[in-house]
């Protein structure tokens, strides 16, 4: 596994599991049982796109063509979070998250 790029919350809300990029391709995240180092779910990234970090503790966010998704841990879309049509050098996007 190696770190994706830029800062983000790596572990889940709980802090039970870690997710990174997976070293080896295609794109995809590894989600592993932070106490444990278990693997746990090899989430496709899809189109090439970045990992952004945990949305909640069974889904992660997913970044491509100018849209941040909510992938679940099999890497199915759960919904569009934000969708993005501006250059990359005009925008910067913060999320946090509650609880």
């Amino acid at each position: 596994m190696r770190a994706a790029d830029g800062g983000g919350p790596w572990f889940s809300p709980s802090g039970r599991l870690l997710a990174a990029l997976c070293a080896d391709p295609p794109a995809a995240a590894c989600v592993l049982d932070a106490a444990t180092g278990e693997h746990r779910a090899r989430v496709p990234l899809p189109g090439g796109g970045v990992l952004w970090g945990w949305f909640n503790e069974d889904h992660l966010v997913g970044f491509h063509d100018g849209q941040a998704d909510i992938l679940d841990l099999t890497g199915r879309r759960a919904r569009l979070l934000a969708e993005i049509r501006a250059p990359a050098d005009d925008w910067l996007v913060h999320f946090t998250g509650t609880g």
